[in-house]
């Protein structure tokens, strides 16, 4: 084998990797070497020429010797790319994964109203801690396994240049090297302590019930039509919610606005409630809140929930026609009261309001000049989208603990019709409808009373406000949302009636069917306290994790653009090395010239030319030694020595001892 100065050329043929180079002069290096066309073995005269300790060839240590069994069949060199498929597709998998990981680690541990569910997975609470636990775990090992892969093939590929690699270096990359190995690497100094350091820096059980939940679309005219639910009953919603249903947790969630920003945008999001879920195949009978259904667990959580987000923000360039858009109540009991509803160029709702004031209706006549109409007192205007939400309610008061919004949302256009027949119903105490023949007082008409009733709830606290605090808007306007709001949330109560009251006299009907999206399913849920995070801890393991991770890909993407290709690199690092090095024990000891040597003792070397295995993969490593027993033991004579056999006990074997010297 010629010196380190006369290497042949790295585009010879590299489809067996039978030459190493190991020198262990003034400056330490190891380089592999690809084989030579003509190669014949040393004379004596050469071998005795070469400095001393300087390099050897390993593939000389064979000869010609008739002894020694015949080379088998060598293993083709595969490609650098086919070599590192494995790491490849590790790499295309983390990375979204790992996206993924720091959005829910920054999510869950940080933020103080964590959007759990916002981005890919609807995930609740239990699932999305369960998921960052075992993705934080999973790539911090592949991490490790990453790193430890692209640091081994650095170290060949370092030492396929022509000038090698400096030994520690290499040694110190490999996977097998253990932290004492390396820690003990920094007294070398130079280049050796910087990648030492660098190797030291990158080493429910759910029970599910199907349900009912979630809103149906608003359609009173169907709804109205039918004359099922009383009049009475409708304005007993509005009676009761009209005050606090924006502020009543049962029904309401907060939400992020689509259509508007600024201090006047408000935003809501109503995905049913507890209240009005039905367990399926009851007939609209069976709730929730019998059987027991709710004593034992803290929460309930309703999955993929369908629901209805609105907007409110400020109506600005829109003007009403009063002839169609506008209708005035209250004209029997004189309480005077104007809404207008319409819809803008956008298909958003417009809607307002006026109540006459107390000096008017005190003198009775808020009908008879009807002038205070000319200005409306609060108006705004909605913006409607369909979405989707996984709903968690705490199963003592029912109110909502979290809401998962998911990404999808659909506009809804609401029709001023819609709303007009609403408050026609309940608003038009002049409506003959609601005085038939034969009934002529309050009393025996409880329609009629309870829309007297709400006329006059409406129209009191409206004069309130403006007579005593002109300087709140606030209330008055969120009694108009809360008019918005009322359809929307109760209409599907009224649709259940409806379907359960027609679904006797017609049972095979399917006139008044819910939509099917509104069946969904609920399990139940144990509470546990949430850990929070110190913000800086989380984005230093995201930072940290992420450096590493890129750094690897970098360095990668450096070894794949390199020219030369690389030796097999096993899963085996004490093979990948020894099956390429020079100097073994069956050379100092001569056996190779022995014609009774027992082949059961040749070197590990030795052991794998005669195998073809120094450039062999994995799979081949593993197939040839599958049955083999590794022994190490001392072997006696003028030279003791520790060897490792693949053999039975034999006779000429020694236990070790102390204070023995072993060559």
């Amino acid at each position: 084998m010629s010196s380190l100065d006369t290497i042949p050329d790295l585009e010879s043929d590299l489809s067996s990797w039978r030459y190493s180079s190991i020198s262990f002069g003034p400056n330490p290096s190891i380089r592999l070497d690809p084989p030579s066309t003509s190669w014949k073995p040393l004379t004596q005269e050469e071998n005795d020429g070469q400095p001393a300790e300087q390099s050897t060839s390993s593939h000389a240590l064979l000869g010609n010797n008739p002894n020694i069994p015949p080379i088998e069949t060598p293993i083709p060199l595969q490609s650098k790319k086919r070599q590192l498929w494995l790491t490849t597709a590790l790499f295309i998998i983390t990375v979204p994964f790992s996206g993924l990981l720091f959005y829910y680690l920054i999510q869950v541990l940080t933020e103080n109203d964590p959007k759990i569910g916002s981005l890919l997975l609807l995930l609740g609470p239990s699932e999305t801690l369960l998921l960052v636990t075992v993705l934080t775990q999973t790539l911090v090992m592949l991490n490790h396994v990453l790193m430890n892969r692209i640091l081994d093939v650095l170290r060949w590929q370092l030492a396929m240049r022509r000038e090698g690699v400096k030994a520690p270096i290499f040694f110190v990359l490999g996977s097998s090297m253990p932290f004492v190995g390396v820690f003990a690497m920094f007294r070398i100094g130079g280049k050796t302590s910087i990648w030492s350091l660098h190797k030291l820096l990158t080493p429910i059980l759910f029970s599910f019930t199907n349900v009912f939940s979630g809103l149906a679309p608003l359609n009173t005219t169907t709804l109205l039509q039918a004359h099922i639910v009383e009049t009475a009953v409708i304005c007993t919603y509005f009676s009761g919610n009209i005050a606090s249903i924006l502020s009543v947790p049962k029904y309401v969630a907060e939400a992020k606005p689509l259509a508007c920003r600024g201090p006047d945008c408000d935003s809501i999001f109503l995905p049913g409630g507890v209240e009005q879920m039905r367990l399926l195949n009851t007939s609209f009978s069976g709730t929730l809140l019998q059987d027991g259904f709710l004593d034992g667990p803290d929460a309930i959580t309703s999955y993929h929930t369908p629901g209805y987000q609105l907007d409110f923000f400020p109506a600005t360039n829109f003007e009403f026609n009063p002839s169609q858009d506008c209708t005035l109540y209250g004209v029997s009991s004189g309480q005077g009261l104007y809404m207008c509803v319409a819809v803008d160029a956008e298909s958003n709702l417009v809607i307002g309001w006026s109540v006459c004031p107390s000096t008017w209706y005190e003198q009775k006549a808020c009908i008879t000049n009807t002038t205070w109409t000319e200005a409306l007192q609060q108006n705004f205007t909605v913006s409607g989208w369909k979405r989707y939400a996984q709903v968690t309610y705490d199963s003592k008061n029912l109110s909502i603990l979290d809401a998962a919004i998911g990404p999808w949302k659909e506009a809804v256009n609401y029709t001023a019709s819609d709303f007009r027949l609403a408050y026609d119903t309940v608003l038009d105490d002049n409506a003959t409808s609601l005085t038939p023949a034969g009934i002529s007082s309050l009393q025996s008409n409880p329609n009629l009373y309870m829309v007297e009733s709400l006329l006059y709830q409406l129209g009191w606290v409206l004069r309130l406000y403006m007579d005593f605090f002109p300087a709140d808007s606030k209330t008055p306007t969120d009694l108009l949302k809360s008019m918005v709001v009322i359809p929307i949330q109760f209409s599907t109560s009224a649709w259940q009636k409806i379907n359960s009251s027609w679904g006797h006299i017609s049972p095979n009907s399917t006139s008044y069917a819910l939509p099917p999206d509104l069946v969904t399913r609920v399990s139940t849920v144990r509470r546990t306290p949430r850990v929070m995070a110190v913000p800086w801890s989380v984005y230093t393991f995201v930072v940290v994790l992420g450096a590493v991770y890129l750094y690897a890909l970098t360095l990668f993407l450096w070894l794949m653009r390199q020219r030369e290709e690389i030796p097999h690199i096993s899963d085996f690092a004490e093979l990948d090395f020894a099956s390429k090095v020079t100097k073994p024990y069956l050379e100092m000891h001569s056996l190779n010239d022995n014609e009774n040597a027992d082949p059961n003792e040749r070197s590990s070397l030795k052991y794998l030319q005669l195998k073809d295995l120094s450039n062999a993969t994995s799979e081949a490593l593993i197939e040839r030694f599958r049955d083999k027993v590794i022994r190490v033991v001392a072997k006696p004579g003028e030279k003791r020595s520790i060897v490792i056999l693949t053999s039975g006990v034999e006779g000429n074997e020694e236990p070790l001892v102390v204070g023995r010297e072993y060559s």
